[in-house]
């Protein structure tokens, strides 16, 4: 223990010196290093020192003391500092509570801000549809075609609940959908679909480079010509942007969408047309917002519309050099041309293109030697290569197929081959040269087989497979096999709905454009307008009726049940027709029930006994599906006014005759002298100011009922022939139901179709001479059927019941209906009229191979029967009698 004392004993006293002495140094530097403010605690240890007198450290006792007394000073320091730190935190603390709170004030004015603006906004409706209902005849009023719609019901939600149902809407536009980035109040159902079209040439357009002048003119004709074009931002559903190629870096088109005046924060409602050829491809990535962006790029979500090229030159009218449907089998089975582009991009990410350059040729040997099948498959242009292509120049897809050629080269190659090849990428995503390659294969009649192909123009609203084959990649193998598997007929249909879909959505500018917004308003549940009856007709005379006339209902359309089929179905979804002949029947007995004791006694006997009707009880009731309906009569005539008077004598007291309604065709007014006869119904003449034979069909507003019955003024018709084709034509609403048959035949010599009258048990046409037809036809034959039809109706005067023929078989794909064993009409003592002659025939030949080119194939079906009435030819007990004692 001593040696070890001797050995500590020097440390020891050294550590005990400096805590002595090196302690109250260090105090010293901290009191001193701020004289002017004296740290507490400190000064007064150290005025306390310079009162006491000078220690003496010999003494130990002293200076353990000392030692003492300085650590009870450092820990009061220390206690100080951090009662100090503790009221720093706490400040700290208290300012960001006050930040919080600053922030959900913001965000709760920012909120009542916005529900303000909805208020304002249904505010402003409610006012407009009071001063509609108040003046239904004031600029801007609107009332939608529909079948007697239920009341809208409006739920005023008081702010602070509607606050709880309004969720976040993200501003990323990749996760944008209708319900929550479409502003639904600013396209309200009771007023048109209007669009605000922002100055092509305002200072935002300075970021772009200058479209095509025609372009422009195209783009401004278009929409103009079908949509309610307003100058009033307010009061717009959507605002269009119309866009070209990018003078500045794409990164900067943000901030410039936010310059535009009504974009407003977020862009809502706002349309992006791009037609820079896909060059704004990355804008997708950037925040857009609420914006609608239609570009050749396919986007990652459905709120986004998938663009086709609008390729220059394309016409509405260029149905002339289109090559004809048949036959379904072309020379070529199978055509690919296209050369792999090497541009590749890092911007686009790993998006390497599906490359079967081997598969495609080991298909091509193995189709030539071991088939008879001629088929081009190409991976490199040569010298048909062209870049003068927009589609080439502009492509900018990773590994795109380039077209190889000019539109003519590659006309003559589709024109000749059943399928057309249509390669996509591994993503699937395509770009302006690909979607070219699509439309000019449904154009010229190439099916297009898509593999490895996933995005397709408007493919939200087209079903695509209806008019395309779809092959999945690792079929390619198989793809001979699969073609050829394919019958002629499905072959046909596919080529016939191709043609459809070209001729609506594809084949010009206009009708791109009218297919993006059409898109737009259907997913924003905004019915299209509504077709309008012919208006202009000239009054000349009306002879009021004196029979009691009968409720007739009409079966209106409305836009849920038309929304189904009008996309991918003739007419397509620019008009909604006010009536349908597709309405489907009523529920059996749905007529008869709910009904009082007082109207049950004046149902039909066989209802009442349940024993069956015939004979003159069939006669007193309309009886079918729809018990009442009516009928209107067109009568077309030219300057036979003793053949006209004895025509309408012939319609006195018909049963179910709503009204006649003649269309004088000739330039000069009926004679002042001629006595027009009474006939139960009433009788209007009207004059369209010029000659034409299209006027038989011409959706005239005098025409108040779904049926029509188009007669001549030489037909001879008898009360119950008229009333049994009525009867047949409401079980088959969508056909033409009527008297004279007549068929079409193939001219093997000359190649051609021929028009033909002679008694035969087959039929493809009713003469609608004396036809009934649905009013929704002639809507179709006015306002859509292709002008160069009515064109050569006008050029021959004549074949405009065969054109009326074409364009029902076209739409419903069924032949007519012939009733009665009536074959034609003779007008003993008329003048000479159209049909005398055989230069007559001859016209209708040639205008039948003229509407088989508009068409593209011929759409008349034939069909081996007739109809005549129930219980004819049946023998019957006495007490009984026929529906029809003649029919």
């Amino acid at each position: 223990m001593v040696a070890v004392w001797k050995t500590l004993r020097g440390p020891l006293a050294g550590l005990l010196f400096l805590c002595g002495v090196a302690v109250p140094i260090i105090l010293l530097c901290f009191t001193n290093t701020n004289e002017s403010e004296p740290v507490e605690g400190i000064s007064s240890l150290t005025t306390r020192n310079h009162e006491r007198r000078p220690l003496d450290y010999s003494d130990s006792k002293d200076k353990s003391e000392v030692l003492k007394f300085h650590i009870q000073e450092m820990k009061q320091i220390k206690l100080s500092v951090q009662n100090e730190l503790r009221e720093l935190e706490k400040e700290r603390s208290d300012l960001y509570k006050d930040i919080e709170l600053n922030r959900d004030s913001l965000a709760l004015l920012r909120k009542q801000v916005t529900v303000a603006k909805s208020d304002l906004q249904q505010t402003r409706s409610k006012l407009a549809k009071a001063q509609r209902e108040e003046n239904p005849l004031a600029k801007g009023g609107f009332t939608p075609s529909v079948a007697n719609p239920a009341p809208i019901v409006v739920v005023n939600i008081p702010p602070r609940e509607r606050e709880s149902i309004i969720t976040h809407i993200s501003v990323n536009h990749h996760h944008c959908e209708y319900e929550d980035c479409f502003d639904f109040s600013r396209c309200a159902i009771s007023k048109p679909f209007s669009v605000y079209i922002y100055n092509l040439h305002s200072p935002f357009s300075s970021q772009f480079e200058l479209l095509d002048s025609n372009l422009l003119d195209k783009v401004t004709a278009s929409l103009t010509d079908k949509h309610s074009i307003t100058d009033d931002p307010s009061k717009a559903c959507v605002l269009l942007i119309v866009v070209g190629p990018l003078r500045t870096p794409v990164e900067d088109l943000p901030a410039a969408l936010k310059t535009l005046p009504y974009w407003g924060e977020d862009g809502t409602n706002h349309l992006i047309l791009d037609l820079s050829y896909g060059k704004l491809v990355q804008l997708q990535k950037k925040r857009t917002e609420r914006a609608i962006f239609a570009s050749v790029f396919s986007p990652s979500n459905d709120y986004d519309i998938i663009l086709p090229p609008i390729l220059k030159g394309s016409n509405g009218n260029s149905w002339a050099r289109l090559p004809p449907h048949l036959p379904a089998l072309r020379p070529t089975l199978l055509y690919f041309e296209g050369e792999l582009s090497g541009k590749f991009d890092s911007k686009f990410g790993n998006n390497e293109a599906w490359v079967p350059t081997d598969e495609l040729k080991a298909i091509e040997n193995a189709i030539l030697t071991k088939s008879k099948d001629k088929v081009v498959l190409k991976t490199k242009c040569g010298r048909q290569h062209s870049n003068d292509d927009p589609a080439n120049s502009h492509t900018i897809q990773l590994g795109e197929w380039k077209l190889c050629g000019n539109s003519e080269y590659r006309t003559f190659n589709l024109s000749k081959s059943t399928f057309s090849l249509i390669l996509g990428s591994r993503t699937g995503v395509l770009s302006t040269a690909t979607y070219t390659r699509l439309i000019e294969a449904l154009q010229f009649g190439s099916i297009p087989v898509f593999l490895g192909v996933k995005s397709l123009p408007f493919q939200s609203v087209i079903d695509w497979k209806r008019a395309a084959v779809f092959i999945p990649s690792p079929r390619v193998g198989e793809l001979h096999y699969i073609l050829r598997e394919i019958q002629s007929d499905v072959i046909l249909e596919y080529r016939r709905h191709g043609r459809f879909l070209w001729d609506t959505y594809f084949s010009s500018t206009s009708s791109v454009i009218d297919t993006v917004l059409a898109i737009v308003r259907y997913k924003a549940y905004y019915p299209p307008p509504s077709a309008k009856d012919y208006i202009d007709a000239k009054p000349l005379l009306r002879v009021p009726g004196t029979a009691k006339q009968r409720l007739s209902p009409i079966h209106q359309q409305n836009f849920s049940a038309y929304a189904t089929r009008f996309w991918n179905h003739p007419p397509g979804p620019f008009y909604m027709y006010p009536l349908s002949p597709f309405t489907s029947s009523p529920v059996s007995g749905s007529q008869y029930q709910g009904l009082t004791p007082t109207q049950v006694t004046r149902l039909p006997a066989h209802v009442i006994q349940a024993g069956g009707i015939t004979g003159p009880f069939f006669q007193d009731y309309l009886l079918g599906n729809t018990p009442e309906e009516q009928f209107t009569v067109v009568m077309l005539t030219y300057e036979r006014n003793e053949v006209l008077m004895e025509a309408i004598k012939r319609l006195d007291e018909l049963d179910g005759l709503a009204k006649l309604v003649v269309v004088w065709n000739s330039p000069s007014p009926p004679p002042q002298n001629l006595e027009w006869p009474t006939i139960g119904a009433p009788v209007e003449v009207v004059s369209i100011g010029r000659n034409s034979l299209n006027n038989r069909f011409l959706p005239l507003a005098n025409i108040q009922t779904e049926a029509v019955l188009s007669l001549d003024d030489d037909v001879h018709l008898r009360h119950d022939e008229i009333q049994f084709a009525f009867r047949v034509w409401r079980e088959a609403r969508d056909r033409i139901v009527g008297f004279p048959g007549r068929f079409h035949s193939w001219d093997v010599r000359h190649s051609s179709w021929l028009y033909n009258s002679n008694y035969t048990c087959e039929l493809s046409m009713v003469l609608t001479g004396a036809a009934f037809v649905h009013k929704y036809y002639l809507y179709l034959y006015s306002q859509w059927m292709p002008q160069a039809i009515r064109d050569i109706v006008d050029e021959y005067i004549n074949c405009e019941d065969i054109a009326m023929n074409f364009l029902v078989s076209h739409i419903t794909r069924k032949p007519p209906l012939k009733v009665t064993s009536r074959w034609t009409f003779r007008c003993p003592g008329c003048p000479e009229n159209l049909s005398s002659s055989n230069e007559h025939f001859n016209e209708r030949h040639v205008c039948m191979n003229r509407f088989v080119q508009v068409y593209g194939y011929m759409p008349l079906l034939y069909t081996q029967f007739r109809l005549d009435s129930v219980l004819f030819k049946t023998r019957l007990p006495n007490y009984l009698e026929k529906c029809y004692q003649f029919v």
